[in-house]
């Protein structure tokens, strides 16, 4: 009766001890909340961030003026602080149906720009809006994003730098101007 009772409390502790530790692994354990528009994205945290993009199709390639925000990055140092400064200067996309796009600044300036292709997703191999930039372009010249929209006209992707070696920088959305979750007044 006592090894009963003593197995009993050892494979509750091991149990207990296994949830314990999973809460706080990072492993989604609810649904992620799709987000609708960029203000919804800015909010979710980087894991959700990934697990919206695993689970998302690719959806219809980004064509027209969108807005865009650096909504999360991967840095130790100061992630916040360096979001809200890129943010601050940088506006979002504008792309065209042959998958020309242009970087969208502060004051109305469009800059920077290259063509986009769908290709494999380097999070997990499935169809994505890859944007990259050719040797020697200012500031993206080691860039590589990737989109899908999430819900419509809300596109979320991350951001690579290519190279030494390939590595996950943080994450982008971008909502399209017709599509802000609600209808504007013409």
């Amino acid at each position: 009766m006592i090894r009963l009772v003593r197995r009993c409390v050892v494979a509750s502790s091991l149990l207990l001890a296994m949830v314990i530790s999973s809460a706080g692994s990072g492993t989604p354990c609810c649904c992620v909340p799709i987000p609708t528009n960029l203000d919804e994205a800015q909010r979710l945290k980087g894991w959700q961030l990934e697990e919206l993009f695993r689970q998302a199709e690719m959806g219809r390639p980004l064509v027209g003026t969108a807005n865009g925000r650096l909504v999360h990055l991967t840095d130790k140092r100061l992630p916040r602080l360096k979001c809200r400064l890129a943010n601050s200067l940088w506006r979002g996309k504008k792309a065209n149906e042959c998958g020309d796009f242009m970087n969208r600044w502060i004051g109305n300036r469009d800059w920077i720009g290259s063509r986009y292709v769908i290709g494999p997703s380097w999070i997990d191999g499935k169809p994505a809006v890859v944007m990259e930039y050719a040797p020697k372009t200012p500031l993206f010249e080691n860039m590589h994003d990737e989109l899908r929209e999430v819900s419509p006209g809300l596109y979320i992707g991350p951001v690579f730098e290519r190279f030494p070696c390939p590595h996950l920088r943080g994450w982008i959305a971008l909502q399209l101007d017709c599509c802000d979750g609600k209808r504007r007044k013409r």
